[in-house]
């Protein structure tokens, strides 16, 4: 279960927070598909990776110094997934000893050309420039890299909740204008879908809210709206039908961060019953008119009545 640990998504990619002895700040960047390694990710996806590098980079920048990125692969390591590490380079002492030896890369085809010559590598990247080495260049045992067991125990942990909001600070500055959102209302024979969140979500725990989710950068709304449902009820694409449309709409952030932009989109579903993820404890089929009586996340209302008007 990652999303305990997500700073931002994009269409191809997530950025993940992982503590670490190496230090706080200790970073994944992790393809949403399943890739061995980045030697093994389509060449078209990796202008997006250097964009999302250089955001993590001007993140870590900002307060700790330069980023260091890296990734060890291992041939045949058993269920290995492309996971690319970053940190800031002042806390790895061992560094200017592998650039000694390393070679310049340019792009991620050098990178497959490397990997099908040697097999294995240390890939390693500092602000644009990239380079590969032999992966026992990487000191034994550093850091826990590579390492997933006993993530998921340590999620909710001080060091990862301190990472967080630093990341949240970061983009209400220097990141995009709005936050966008995507939201779902699913509706049964004129009545409403009402989902209750656990207490594992970020925020509104225990209140009533609707499939909703934060849009990755770079992904269609609609593509992802029915995306969302599929996760938090199970229901395929081939049991909703769109009725309307509504958005994007702004909402300013009580909090004074960003504007949230949200887009709405109103499904008629073929059944009721519903096979909830974590992120939800219960739902309830609701006529519109009693909607006000639930203890409801803030702008539902107004969300229900901008995609409902004319369904």
């Amino acid at each position: 279960m990652l999303a305990p640990a997500i700073l931002a998504e994009t269409a191809h990619f997530i950025v993940l927070s992982v503590p670490s002895p190496a230090a706080p700040s200790h970073l994944l960047i992790v393809p949403r598909a399943h890739v061995a390694s980045l030697s093994r990710l389509p060449r078209a996806l990796w202008p997006e990776l250097r964009a999302l590098r250089r955001r993590v980079h001007a993140f870590l920048a900002a307060e700790e110094g330069p980023a260091l990125f890296l990734e060890r692969h291992v041939p045949r390591r058993p269920a290995a997934h492309a996971q690319l590490h970053a940190l800031p380079a002042a806390t790895a002492s061992w560094l200017p000893t592998i650039l000694a030896d390393a070679v310049p890369l340019r792009g991620g085809a050098a990178l497959q050309a490397w990997q099908r010559r040697h097999g294995g590598y240390l890939y390693l990247a500092l602000s644009d420039q990239a380079y590969v080495a032999r992966p026992s260049a990487l000191p034994a045992g550093w850091a826990g890299c590579e390492h997933r067991d006993g993530w998921a125990a340590a999620w909710d942990s001080s060091v990862q909740g301190a990472v967080r909001a630093r990341w949240q600070t970061f983009q209400r500055v220097h990141g995009q204008p709005t936050t966008r959102v995507v939201n779902c209302v699913l509706v049964n024979d004129g009545a409403v879908c009402l989902l209750k969140r656990s207490a594992a979500v970020g925020s509104g725990r225990g209140k009533w809210h609707i499939v909703s989710g934060y849009l990755p950068e770079g992904k269609d709304p609609l593509a992802h709206a029915y995306d969302e449902v599929a996760e938090e009820t199970g229901l395929r694409r081939d049991q909703l039908t769109l009725r309307r449309h509504s958005g994007p709409l702004l909402f300013a952030d009580r909090a004074g961060g960003r504007p949230w932009e949200v887009d709405t989109y109103l499904f008629v579903t073929a059944t009721r019953e519903l096979r909830l993820n974590w992120e939800h404890d219960l739902y309830e089929w609701v006529a519109p008119e009693r909607l006000g009586e639930y203890d409801c996340l803030p702008w539902l209302l107004a969300l229900y009545r901008a995609v409902a008007d004319g369904a």
